[in-house]
């Protein structure tokens, strides 16, 4: 018996490499995360003549053949583990989830600190989560998940400037 690569193996590589390309193109680098606890990818970011910047943004990355639409086709709806998105909101540095769609070899973002769940009756071990289909992977939205993650570095000195 062989092992077998499955068509989940395939669009999660799929995925992977689309969102590469978009910031490689803007003049950054994407770390692969071998050992996968809730990141798929570390985006080191570089100022406009090529200078490293501090920090990093994180991604976590999800691929589908058949995105699921709502609102009448203004925003696509994921499903996760609380877990995960729990852990995601409570890290310091920018995190973005992104999920790619098979079919149309496009990606939609989302600032997870920045964005609301649905309220839910209880405490389930999902939250479903609402992306709008303008908010495409371009190279404008590099540019705005780069300045989201130079934005939470400034707010962070900030406060500890005014700690001494």
């Amino acid at each position: 018996m062989r092992k077998r690569r499955t068509r989940e193996h395939i669009i999660a590589d799929l995925s992977v490499n689309h969102v590469e390309r978009f910031f490689l193109r803007g003049g950054h680098t994407a770390q692969r995360i071998e050992f996968d606890y809730g990141y798929d990818l570390y985006i080191q970011t570089f100022d406009d003549e090529g200078y490293v910047e501090n920090g990093f943004c994180l991604m976590q990355l999800k691929a589908t053949d058949r995105i699921v639409w709502v609102a009448h086709g203004a925003e696509c709806v994921l499903v996760l583990e609380r877990r995960d998105w729990e852990m995601w909101r409570q890290e310091p540095l920018p995190v973005f989830l992104l999920l790619y769609d098979t079919h149309q070899d496009r990606a939609y973002w989302l600032d997870i600190q920045s964005a609301a769940i649905g309220t839910e009756a209880g405490v389930t071990a999902t939250v479903s989560v609402r992306i709008p289909a303008t908010q495409m992977l371009d190279d404008v939205a590099v540019r705005q998940m780069r300045e989201r993650k130079n934005q939470v570095l400034l707010q962070e000195r900030g406060e500890h400037d005014t700690e001494r």
